[in-house]
């Protein structure tokens, strides 16, 4: 996959007719790769395949920046993205300047630099300013530009599949309904760092990852789940929490304890998949009490953890 990065100033013309499916992607869920499987299905010979995305998040742009939290990082969702044999991803520079251009003009001058032969998208796609274009004025703006291609609502157990759903999963701690939406495990990337080490002192040492601090977070819980170290995938109890029985203030913190597991990991990137929730978060009046918690929690774990579902 190649990626080119565009500004709305940018001079580029790719050689080959494309089909292209377009939006934003958070999440890569299931509604994300039926536009994925169907631009790959419009496939013919001499075409060429690609995905329409655009960085930084437009509702950031639009909103003056405020946040509503992201199911991956960019590098990430690049990273999934490539795992669809797709040929191109192409990443609009998201500006004021091009939220702010009339819906016929979004078109005309950004999407038709790119040798468009049809376009895929949902049936809820909205651009231009205001996202006053839609899928209604989408025929008309892409008249004698390129043809359309128009995605029905996906959905799961009759509702919408949609990137504020997964968001509200996550944020419930509701893994498995996360996994059904997105079609994998819901994960974070991150680097192993120092930690206080406590986990040491009662003989459960535990990865402390730092990660992005944009991405969609999961509520304070111990989980079961799987961590992947240099292309391995390990068992692991999971905490994302304050840790209260040995902190006292109120940071919050990502810790993998990983099952069957010794080797030093500070300054590894891993990836850390949750599967289910498995407790809620306490302070014990003891290390040995919380001692006692971690052997119950990690033997349940390993026989209750169910089999990863990993996009990466």
């Amino acid at each position: 996959m190649q990626t080119i990065y565009l500004d709305i100033h940018d001079d580029i013309y790719i050689n080959h007719p494309l089909i292209a499916c377009i939006g934003y992607f958070d999440g890569l869920h299931i509604g994300h790769q039926a536009l994925i499987k169907m631009t790959k299905e419009l496939k013919k010979d001499g075409f060429k395949t690609a995905l329409i995305t655009f960085y930084p998040d437009p509702y950031e742009v639009i909103n003056e920046g405020k946040s509503q939290g992201h199911i991956q990082d960019f590098d990430s969702r690049l990273k999934i993205i490539e795992t669809y044999d797709i040929d191109y991803c192409i990443v609009f520079n998201f500006s004021k300047e091009l939220a702010n251009l009339e819906h016929h003009l979004f078109l005309k001058g950004l999407i038709n630099k790119l040798n468009l032969n049809t376009l895929v998208c949902g049936y809820d796609f909205t651009y231009g300013f205001k996202g006053e274009g839609n899928i209604r004025t989408l025929k008309e703006d892409a008249k004698d530009l390129f043809d359309t291609e128009v995605i029905d609502e996906v959905k799961y157990e009759g509702i919408k599949i949609s990137s504020t759903r997964i968001r509200k999963a996550i944020n419930d701690g509701n893994m498995p309904l996360a996994t059904n939406l997105l079609g994998y495990d819901y994960f974070i990337r991150g680097k192993v760092i120092h930690g206080l080490g406590n986990g040491h002192r009662i003989n459960f040492p535990t990865a402390n990852i730092e990660f992005d601090n944009e991405i969609v977070l999961p509520r304070p819980a111990v989980y079961g789940g799987y961590i992947k170290v240099d292309d391995k995938y390990y068992e692991a109890m999971i905490n994302y929490g304050t840790n209260p029985t040995v902190n006292k203030g109120n940071n919050m913190h990502l810790e993998v304890h990983i099952i069957d597991f010794e080797k030093d990991l500070y300054g590894h990137e891993v990836y850390v998949f949750f599967k289910s929730l498995i407790r809620e978060e306490k302070s014990f009046k003891s290390l040995d009490e919380l001692k006692n918690q971690l052997l119950k929690d990690r033997e349940y774990i390993r026989e209750n953890l169910a089999d990863g579902n990993f996009i990466l």
